[in-house]
């Protein structure tokens, strides 16, 4: 047993095993940056500044989609809750994803799957100073 411990116990092989344990710190702290810098990224482009003299209709922005009809807004997230695909087109009065061809009505509600859930309702407020409708994209109503 000694004689077993003391081969794995050479000059060579302690000289591997600190250099893994600094190549692992390094790698760790290579991914913290990674991570801090994504999360800025992601907290930068969490709010999306849309103008309030917007017309009837659906409107499509980034991660956005908004219907208004007179004074009533709906804000939705563009994301398909089926598979992640942006909704882009707006044909017949449905809400249509390019990917599996889910349907959603201007309000966000499923009408035809594949998917098995509506649209996601985003929490929004109204900016006066900036005359902007300020979307929060990580924050759902419901």
């Amino acid at each position: 047993m000694t004689n077993l411990i003391n081969k794995l116990l050479t000059r060579k092989n302690l000289l591997k095993l600190m250099m893994i344990i600094m190549l692992s710190s390094v790698l760790k702290m290579f991914m913290d940056l990674l991570t801090a810098a994504n999360s800025r990224e992601d907290e930068k482009n969490r709010h999306v500044k849309i103008p309030l003299n917007l017309p009837d209709g659906v409107h499509f922005f980034d991660q956005v989609i908004i219907t208004k009809k007179g004074k009533t807004l709906t804000v939705l997230s563009s994301i398909c809750p089926h598979l992640g695909c942006r909704i882009r087109s707006f044909q017949d009065d449905r809400l249509v994803c390019p990917c599996h061809g889910s349907q959603y009505s201007a309000e966000g509600k499923l009408i035809k799957g594949p998917s098995r859930n509506d649209l996601t309702i985003l929490a929004y407020y109204f900016d006066e100073k900036e005359g902007k409708i300020v979307v929060d994209t990580k924050k759902s109503v419901i």
